[in-house]
C-alpha cells in the first residue's frame, strides 16, 4: 500500500511539474515594446562639413528601454543636393551614419544597435556633405528639407 501511494505521489508530482512549466508564460510575453518618431526640419551642409543639429526628445520615460531598430521612413532631399551622410545621434551619444543621395529609396532600417543604446532622452539629427551638387553648380552642398525616422524599443 505504501509503495502504491508513493508511486502515485511521484506521478502526480511529475505531472504537476510538467503542467507548471508548460503553462507558465515566457518572460518575452511580458516585454514592453513601443516606438516613437524622430523628425528633422531643413538641414544644410557645405564644403564637406556638418550641418546644424535638429533635436527631438523621445516620448519614452522608462530609462531602461533599449533601442532595437531605427527605420528611416523618408528624407526629402533637395534637387540641387550632393551626396551626404544622415547622422542620427542617440541620447547616449551613439552615432548612426547612413550614406544618402538623390534617388534614395526608403525605408532604410538600421538593425545593428548596440545593447547600451537607450530610447529615453534627446535625439539629434544632422547631415554631413560628402559630394558635389549636380551641374551646373557642382558645389559641395547638401540640403534636406525634412526627415522622419521611427525608433523601435523594448524593455
Amino acid at each position: 500500500m505504501k509503495r502504491t501511494t508513493r508511486r502515485v505521489s511521484q506521478v502526480v508530482v511529475a505531472f504537476l511539474l510538467v503542467a507548471m512549466f508548460a503553462l507558465v508564460p515566457s518572460v518575452e510575453a511580458f516585454a514592453q515594446t513601443g516606438s516613437f518618431t524622430v523628425s528633422a526640419g531643413q538641414l544644410n551642409a557645405v564644403n564637406f562639413g556638418l550641418s546644424g543639429q535638429s533635436r527631438t526628445t523621445s516620448s519614452v520615460t522608462n530609462s531602461s528601454a533599449q533601442v532595437t531598430s531605427i527605420r528611416i521612413e523618408n528624407v526629402a532631399i533637395s534637387a540641387q543636393s550632393g551626396a551626404f551622410d544622415l547622422i542620427i545621434i542617440s541620447p547616449c551619444n551613439t552615432r548612426f551614419e547612413v550614406p544618402m543621395s538623390r534617388g534614395q529609396s526608403f525605408p532604410v532600417t538600421i538593425n545593428n544597435i548596440p545593447a547600451n543604446v537607450r530610447a529615453a532622452g534627446q535625439w539629434h539629427v544632422q547631415i554631413r556633405n560628402t559630394g558635389l551638387a549636380p551641374a551646373p553648380s557642382n558645389a559641395p552642398v547638401s540640403t534636406i528639407t525634412s526627415a522622419r525616422m521611427t525608433v523601435n524599443w523594448r524593455v
